[in-house]
Order: C-alpha cells, then sequence, then structure tokens
C-alpha cells in the first residue's frame, strides 16, 4: 500500500525543526490526495480547497507535536477531515447565495482522469465518513490500517467492509 517514501520521514524531521523547505515538499507531495479527499467529503471544489489550506495552516503549526515521523499522511487527512467537518459544519448554519452556491473551479489539475471523475461522482451519494474511507482507499492507496487511522476508525476490519460493501466488486486503479 501507500509506504513512506524512504525520504519521508527525514523531511518530516526538518520540517519539525521548522525547515520550510522540507515542509513545501511534503505538502506538494500529498497535496493531490488531500484535496481529492477533502473534495470526497463536502463535494465542493472552492470547499475543498479552503480546508485544504486550512489544514496546512494547522499541519505547519502542529508538526512539532507529530509523534511518529512515519505517519504523516494519515495524520495530515485527519487534520483535513476535520476541517472538513468544520466546513459542513458551518454550511449548515449558512444559506448559500445561489451566486456562491454555483460557482466552479477548474479541478483538472487534481483529476487526473474519467476514473477520479467517476469515482467523485459515486461518492456524493455516500455519508461523508464512508466517503473518506473510499477516497482514502482509491485516490489515496492507503491500506486499512492506515485508513482506520486517518479516519480515527477504531480498527481497520470495517473501514474494509465498509469500502467494499459501498465499491462492490470495482477494481481498483
Amino acid at each position: 500500500m501507500n509506504k513512506p517514501l524512504p525520504d519521508e520521514a527525514r523531511l518530516v524531521k526538518r520540517a519539525q525543526r521548522r525547515d520550510r523547505g522540507a515542509l513545501e515538499v511534503l505538502m506538494s507531495r500529498h497535496e493531490r490526495r488531500l484535496y481529492l479527499c477533502a473534495l470526497s467529503m463536502v463535494n465542493d471544489s472552492w470547499d475543498a480547497q479552503d480546508a485544504v489550506q486550512d489544514a496546512s495552516l494547522e499541519i505547519l503549526q502542529g508538526i512539532g507535536r507529530l509523534r511518529d515521523e512515519t505517519r504523516f499522511l494519515p495524520w495530515a487527512i485527519r487534520i483535513v477531515k476535520n476541517k472538513c467537518h468544520d466546513l459542513m459544519r458551518h454550511r449548515k448554519r449558512v444559506e448559500l447565495s445561489p451566486a456562491a452556491a454555483s460557482r466552479s473551479r477548474d479541478d483538472t489539475y487534481y483529476i487526473a482522469s474519467e476514473e477520479d471523475q467517476s469515482i467523485l461522482t459515486a461518492l456524493r451519494d455516500l455519508e461523508p465518513d464512508r466517503r473518506l474511507a473510499v477516497a482514502l482507499r482509491y485516490f489515496a492507496d492507503m491500506s486499512y490500517a492506515e485508513i482506520a487511522e486517518a479516519a480515527d476508525c477504531p480498527r481497520p476490519r470495517p473501514v474494509k467492509w465498509c469500502t467494499s460493501k459501498t465499491v462492490g466488486s470495482s477494481s481498483r486503479r
């Protein structure tokens, strides 16, 4: 599955020592994954971008608290997930104007294929946490244990069931 790249732990350690260049490399390496996971939860490209941007600030401020430098991606995805939940709670309290609701953003940089778009379209009918589990499996190529960690699930088995029942017999990329 998604094994940390050999130099990722070193980059995390450098970022924890406030090396901005190392953090920029980490964020650019995972930017697409973070964005697609956010998009799968909030179903709006602007909100997904906002969630990732807010999460990036929190990651910058909190990287020193990351205890296991090999777990950067699950940790970062948990932060994105929490930002998405914050946005969805806020969205329930604020009714969007028709102009704001109809806005769109060009996602072609992040959505690399028709398969990506098909998966995102199918995910819209699912609950946000189930969407996240499936998105992490397909877009971030994470193991069930990594998904459980990123999604704050107590154990991997329910995650495996959730993704297999949701996607059915679809083949992975």
